[in-house]
């Protein structure tokens, strides 16, 4: 239930209408309470208020009227730009990026501020009559409308400069980067701690457990189906982590022992794990990279020919890689007060991130040197920062298809020198020891 309520609330948090709304019903509470408050109060308006409103109710009615019309017009031209940023973002660096567009925190509250003002405004006029006297007036609430409208104002330069920075690419990559990175670190043992677990054994024959779930699986309550295998006096082994694609039927569970498998205890994993039909960054590291490359893809398509994008993306994957490499890729076991494992998730393949990271920039890159040679220094990195020898085995193997590919492909020998002096130093840092050994 956490983490199916954690997957709620990074859906929710990542809606475009999530802090709006908030902001909104702030300022509707704040009109329906305050100006009855204000009135009862008696405010009279007098040199300590000398910074208020302290009209008439027919200046202060006209004046809240002239400022909901303006709001309004300026929160409809404030509309209007986010759509066609978001239409551009789609078109130029992937659909799958709008939702970062879209969970961006200033943005939602610049748009806040908008909405808030309006409502406030639209409240707090029905509450002016035209025949009170300035004594009657609620200037306070008057003047939060005309503070509201006057930060509105400047926060429009802010909004306008915020979503022109917000399409530079090299902005958005670094955020999804960052979002990755965090991912990463919640995801991953650190090295010590993957190091230090031992192998699980298990003995007996599993029983199996078939899954009726379908789609994308954006979370796995881990810490439930643990408590649930305690409970049942079993041990669950997943052969699925998140971002995989399920069908219905086509996916098992073992149990030890094989009298655990009971239809009870399948309905109770099924609850826990939380398919969806898109996935979802929280637990899936592939995610994070894959969006990462879908805009490299974009930037080295003929119609946008941009490899210097391209090699922006390749030198934040390097961050990003080198932060998993450090971390190691252990599978996550949860044990009981007793020390008996109750459940385990697969590893989170180096082979497959690796894979996810450079495969499709490198068939992209095929006539451009220039993101080729990246490629291979972001690897030359990598290996210095590589914690066992697997890890070199699956970046060495990208070096040599790079250097396959640019020898099939680059017209000029200069081109094809330079790969060669970067593969060869790959090849150096490869058969250096360990850092493990060290």
């Amino acid at each position: 239930m956490k983490e199916r309520l954690r997957q709620w609330w990074e859906q929710t948090r990542a809606s475009l209408w999530f802090l709006p709304t908030l902001m909104m019903v702030a300022a509707a509470v704040l009109a329906l309470f305050g100006v009855p408050l204000e009135l009862r109060a008696d405010w009279a308006a007098g040199e300590a208020q000398g910074w208020l409103h302290r009209g008439s109710g027919r200046s202060a009615s006209d004046l809240i009227s002239s400022l909901l019309t303006s709001m309004i017009t300026m929160t409809a031209v404030v509309i209007s730009i986010t759509m066609v940023v978001l239409t551009l973002a789609q078109t130029q660096l992937g659909p799958r990026l709008i939702r970062n567009f879209l969970g961006d925190l200033k943005t939602q509250a610049m748009l806040g501020v908008f909405m808030a003002t309006i409502v406030h405004l639209l409240l707090v006029l029905p509450q002016i009559d035209d025949q009170m006297t300035a004594e009657q007036v609620p200037h306070v609430s008057v003047t939060l409308g005309i503070a509201g409208t006057l930060l509105s104002v400047g926060m429009l330069l802010i909004f306008t400069h915020h979503l022109a920075r917000s399409m530079v690419t090299e902005v958005m990559i670094d955020r999804v980067g960052r979002e990755l990175d965090h991912a990463a670190e919640r995801l991953l043992p650190k090295r010590q701690d993957a190091d230090g677990e031992a192998e699980a054994r298990v003995d007996g024959q599993p029983g199996t457990l078939t899954l009726t779930l379908a789609g994308y699986v954006q979370a796995i309550d881990r810490q439930q189906l643990a408590d649930t295998a305690e409970r049942a006096g079993a041990s669950i082994r997943l052969d699925f982590h998140a971002g995989q694609h399920l069908l219905p039927g086509a996916t098992r569970v073992r149990v030890f022992p094989a009298s655990a498998a009971t239809p009870q205890l399948q309905r109770a994993v099924e609850a826990a794990v939380i398919t969806g039909t898109e996935r979802t960054p929280p637990q899936d590291l592939e995610f994070g990279i894959t969006q990462l490359v879908q805009i490299a893809m974009r930037a080295l398509s003929p119609g946008i020919n941009d490899p210097f994008t391209a090699m922006s993306v390749v030198d934040r994957l390097a961050i990003s890689l080198a932060a998993i490499l450090q971390r190691g890729a252990a599978p996550a076991r949860y044990r009981d007060r007793g020390g008996n494992v109750r459940l385990e998730l697969p590893a989170i393949a180096i082979d497959e991130l690796t894979d996810a990271a450079f495969n499709q920039i490198r068939q992209a890159s095929a006539e451009h040197a220039d993101v080729l040679i990246r490629l291979l220094s972001a690897i030359c990195g990598l290996m210095t920062v590589a914690t066992d020898g697997s890890q070199r085995r699956a970046l060495l193997r990208h070096a040599d298809l790079i250097r396959n590919q640019a020898q099939r492909s680059l017209p000029e020998a200069a081109d094809r020198e330079d790969v060669e002096r970067h593969h060869a130093r790959v090849r150096r840092l490869s058969s250096e020891p360990d850092s493990s050994e060290t």
